[in-house]
């Protein structure tokens, strides 16, 4: 994780002033902040030319920043971009093993409704790609063990959100997808050579 430029932070925190000013309007933009906007989200798709620094940015300033508005603006914005299975595959393994923890580390606090909408879909994406090639085995078995320690404890916001993404993830049929995934590779010539130890241990 690493601090963005202060030229970034600016953008984000415009593309989330223009959301608020929208919601305040009911939907009703005038010609003058349609141009604006568009050019703010013009920058941010120029900054987003280099994946592995915007979504190493757009962490930083969810897990340091303060105010929820553009903490919001943040996690949807990382939420689009890693819809994407492309992008996850580009990043390094360092970015994404920080992304899981700090990912994680978020359901400890209390979240706004669209931050957790957000938080949820970037747990859904890394899940989907990582689980299925064995690199977040442990997923299921850390949030169990969140409940389970905190079964004295009346329902903080940390168990709600907890349950609420062991319901999500128990959607997705993982063991099949490696299933699948191994069939492929025994198919191919490389399998020996393209399985990792931890893919293995899966």
């Amino acid at each position: 994780m690493e601090q963005p430029s202060d030229d970034f932070i600016e953008v984000v925190v415009m593309l989330a002033r223009e959301d608020q000013q929208k919601q305040k309007k009911n939907n009703k933009v005038d010609d003058n902040n349609v141009n604006y906007k568009s050019t703010k989200q013009q920058l941010f798709k120029e900054y987003s030319l280099d994946r592995s620094k915007v979504v190493s940015w757009l962490l930083y300033l969810m897990v340091k920043g303060t105010y929820p508005t553009i903490k919001d603006k943040e996690v949807q914005l990382l939420d689009i971009l890693l819809i994407k299975d492309d992008l996850i595959r580009s990043l390094s393994q360092p970015l994404l093993d920080i992304l899981k923890v700090e990912t994680i580390e978020l359901l400890n606090t209390t979240l706004t409704d669209s931050f957790k909408c957000h938080l949820f879909g970037i747990l859904e994406s890394l899940s989907n790609y990582l689980i299925p090639i064995g690199c977040w085995n442990e997923l299921k078995g850390s949030l169990e063990l969140i409940l389970e320690r905190g079964e004295e404890e009346e329902e903080s916001p940390l168990k709600a959100n907890v349950k609420r993404l062991l319901v999500l993830l128990s959607q997705f049929d993982f063991e099949l997808d490696k299933q699948e995934m191994l069939e492929d590779l025994i198919n191919s010539n490389d399998f020996v050579d393209s399985l990792t130890d931890e893919q293995q241990k899966s």
